[in-house]
């Protein structure tokens, strides 16, 4: 997590990081800090207060919080929003998912892969919701 905030940062933008009271502090980035009384609440204001999301390699709660955003996504249980995944390994995780889960074209269009952080920015500035 901040890894992203320091990213939305160094573009001007302004970190609120939700988190749990077992955590910890939040890092040095996060200009606001909620903390969630539990994990499922922890999502659930994640994904309710996001107008786009961005993901860089993590590990399993990445995981879990990328797919939850993308199956809702793709049930229409929540509005269309810009989930960009940050770095080439994720071409790896696209390209495992195509080969092995059952999952459309218009599932795997819902996911945008950069390359590198710079450009995310231009990717959030071109997004249609039309997409």
């Amino acid at each position: 997590m901040e890894a992203a905030s320091e990213g939305a940062c160094s573009a001007g933008g302004s970190v609120v990081a939700v988190g749990l009271r077992a955590w910890g502090k939040p890092n040095k980035y996060a200009l606001q800090y909620r903390t969630a009384r539990t994990l499922h609440a922890r999502q659930q204001h994640l994904i309710e207060g996001a107008e786009a999301y961005t993901v860089y390699q993590g590990g399993p709660g990445t995981l879990a919080e990328l797919t939850l955003i993308w199956s809702m996504m793709q049930s229409r249980l929540m509005v269309r929003r810009p989930l960009i995944l940050i770095g080439v390994q994720w071409r790896f995780v696209i390209d495992a998912w195509r080969a092995n889960l059952q999952v459309s074209s218009d599932d795997l269009k819902l996911l945008m892969n950069v390359d590198i952080y710079s450009e995310v920015l231009p990717r959030l500035l071109a997004w249609d919701v039309q997409e």
